[in-house]
């Protein structure tokens, strides 16, 4: 009857996983579907929306809000999505939004498979921590991208640089000089080898401008001469578009590079300095701006000179405006970069929460009804075991004996003297016979052999098919071992038992206990049977 209660509660459960999972196999085809569309569409959009053009700002804008809003995109799609309306903030002066906006980016291209965009944007948001001289949270990034990401595979050469470029600033920025212009050159060899597009001689120029500075590092200051020189007139100096971003790669590296060098050969330096506190002040980088003005304070030492009176002035001027930009703009990307990606996790989480609660729901339903069933079954099971020695308990004899339509034998067995170690060593020490004996018994369990516990000191062992001829023999060997157990309370314990074979019309439990009557009354630590 329980087997046949727990068939049909496995049959109800698999109809109620079968229908829920149907249900959401078709959902998963559906939503497939979408995503699919929404894929094409939202590539086709943004790149054709290159422009950023004030008359359709706007209207960019609310069509970026649409897609942002739209719960069946990939991952990447939102990412480019985030991405293209974090540039049209930028644009717009709106630093807040962009940082937002960027934080979603990050978020969102970590999360998908396009690994070359991904890389590039967490790249920028690392070269924002080095203008930031936020050194430790940019190897952060770069080793995320380094530990997570396939960057053995990426296809665009411009981000293959980009990544060689940065690891080798960061080698430059621990004094690692020999590594950082390897990377460096590794940088340019990979764009000489790279089909000519529009960024080619910008990513030329800025590969070359570190090079330039490293060897300026590493002392070999003809050879950063030389690079700088090829670099004389270059129109990346004349940009007008992403200017900023070449001020910070190219124009701020360049004159860096040569205020350094000019300290060298002690040549003024307040006309280049003024051009590079100018880009500064006009990109907003002003903590380059004090770190390279500090520079040239102390290398030219304590001065009563026009020359050093200027660089003073400079510098504090550069600590006032440094000040009031961290406090504003660069502060408020930072922590909306890092906020806003927590909190778009958050957010994602809600965008997503009908199909996660249902899949939840459905899913803890199924886990009820297999916990309830394996629960049942478990207490049934558990109901059969006696819970002092782990054997068989006197209900599960009892029902061993209802169904059973084969020839058995009985072996009754009984503690001698049982109250008295109950009474001399305690209840506990008891408690540790009766567990020895279930053990011993337990080890002979076998389909022929079935162990129970009759009650209290008594025990009981069921025999049946080839084993019923040894009977007497099973008894005995039981009665050998468990007078050789030793008891660190010191007792010698020994076991009567009682045999019995069943014939037809028989009651064999009843000729067995008889049996065992008759081995506690002859001198007990025996077999009769």
């Amino acid at each position: 009857m329980n087997k046949n209660i727990f068939v049909r509660l496995l049959t109800c459960l698999a109809a109620v996983v079968l229908f829920f999972g149907g249900a959401q196999f078709f959902y998963t085809l559906y939503s497939r579907y979408r995503l699919k569309k929404n894929h094409k569409e939202v590539r086709e959009y943004v790149e054709s929306q290159l422009n950023y053009d004030p008359e359709t700002i706007d209207e960019q804008l609310s069509t970026m809000q649409m897609w942002m809003d739209n719960k069946y995109l990939y991952p990447e799609d939102y990412g480019m999505v985030y991405e293209r309306a974090s540039n049209i903030y930028k644009f717009r002066d709106d630093y807040a939004n962009y940082a937002r906006c960027f934080g979603y980016a990050i978020y969102y291209l970590e999360q998908s498979s396009d690994v070359d965009y991904t890389v590039n944007l967490e790249l920028d948001l690392a070269m924002f921590y080095v203008v930031n001289n936020n050194y430790d949270l940019a190897r952060e990034v770069v080793d995320r991208v380094l530990a997570n990401m396939d960057v053995d595979n990426l296809q665009s050469p411009q981000v293959r640089s980009y990544l060689e470029r940065f690891k080798g600033m960061l080698d430059a920025k621990d004094g690692n000089y020999d590594q950082a212009a390897e990377q460096i050159l590794l940088a340019e060899k990979i764009m000489d080898g790279a089909p000519y597009d529009y960024y080619t001689d910008s990513y030329r120029g800025i590969d070359k401008v570190n090079l330039a500075k490293i060897r300026f590092y590493q002392g070999r200051y003809d050879e950063a001469e030389e690079l700088l020189d090829e670099l004389d007139g270059s129109e990346l100096f004349d940009q007008t578009e992403y200017a900023s971003i070449m001020a910070r790669d190219f124009v701020l590296p360049y004159l860096e590079t040569r205020i350094y060098l000019s300290l060298e050969k002690g040549e003024d330096v307040t006309g280049l300095l003024r051009n590079y506190v100018e880009q500064c002040e006009t990109y907003g980088y002003n903590q380059w701006e004090v770190q390279t003005i500090m520079y040239v304070k102390d290398k030219l030492g304590v001065a009563e000179t026009d020359e050093y009176r200027e660089i003073i002035a400079m510098l504090e001027n550069s600590y006032d405006s440094s000040a009031k930009y961290q406090g504003t703009r660069y502060t408020n990307l930072l922590n909306g970069i890092i906020n806003d990606s927590y909190e778009h996790i958050k957010e994602s989480y809600e965008l997503k929460k009908r199909q996660r609660t249902r899949f939840l729901i459905y899913a803890a339903l199924a886990v009820f009804l297999i916990w309830s069933v394996a629960f049942v079954w478990a207490f049934i099971k558990k109901s059969r075991l006696d819970g002092l020695t782990g054997i068989g308990s006197r209900g599960a004899f009892n029902l061993e004996m209802n169904k059973n339509k084969r020839a058995y034998g009985i072996i009754m067995i009984d503690i001698d003297n049982f109250k008295k170690v109950n009474d001399t060593y305690g209840h506990q020490k008891g408690d540790e016979v009766l567990v020895r004996l279930g053990q011993i018994l337990m080890d002979m369990k076998s389909p022929d052999i079935q162990p129970f516990r009759y009650g209290g000191e008594e025990f009981v062992l069921v025999i049946y098919s080839r084993s019923l001829p040894l009977v007497v023999n099973i008894a005995e060997h039981v009665r050998k071992i468990f007078e050789a157990q030793e008891w660190d309370f010191g007792a010698h314990i020994t076991i009567s038992l009682g045999c019995a074979v069943s014939d037809d019309g028989d009651d064999v439990v009843k000729r067995a206990d008889d049996n065992l009557y008759i081995s506690k009354k002859t001198g007990k630590n025996k077999v009769t049977g």
